[in-house]
């Protein structure tokens, strides 16, 4: 989670929870809005060509997202390596997850995990 995100008190554990209902997954990350809860349009994810598939569970199927508020498994960490030091700020987080849907993990956007 970047440094200076506040997430909601149950951001994270909405997160987990989709772990339960997934049988496998290369991230899920959180619905990022301002304090005014308008969308955080620097951080829409995008979204995969069948991206509701699981819309009516929350989870809503994307391919690149921004590391806001993300959570990855280990085994994906150890599978894809780490971002790319040198794309520091400019794109490593989408370089990051495009790389994990491309090796055919699938990237999921947790609709009730919000920050704020």
């Amino acid at each position: 989670m970047d440094d200076d995100t506040i997430p909601q008190e149950q951001a994270l554990e909405n997160l987990i929870r989709k772990d339960d209902i997934l049988d496998s997954w290369g991230f899920l990350c959180s619905n990022v809005r301002w304090k005014d809860d308008s969308a955080a349009n620097m951080n829409v994810p995008t979204v995969e060509r069948d991206w509701n598939q699981l819309a009516k569970l929350g989870l809503i199927k994307v391919k690149a997202a921004s590391f806001v508020s993300i959570l990855f498994p280990k085994k994906i960490v150890e599978a894809v390596g780490y971002p790319i030091s040198d794309f520091f700020i400019w794109g490593d987080d989408v370089e990051y997850t495009k790389r994990i849907t491309k090796l055919n993990y699938d990237g999921y956007l947790v609709s009730d995990s919000l920050r704020p």
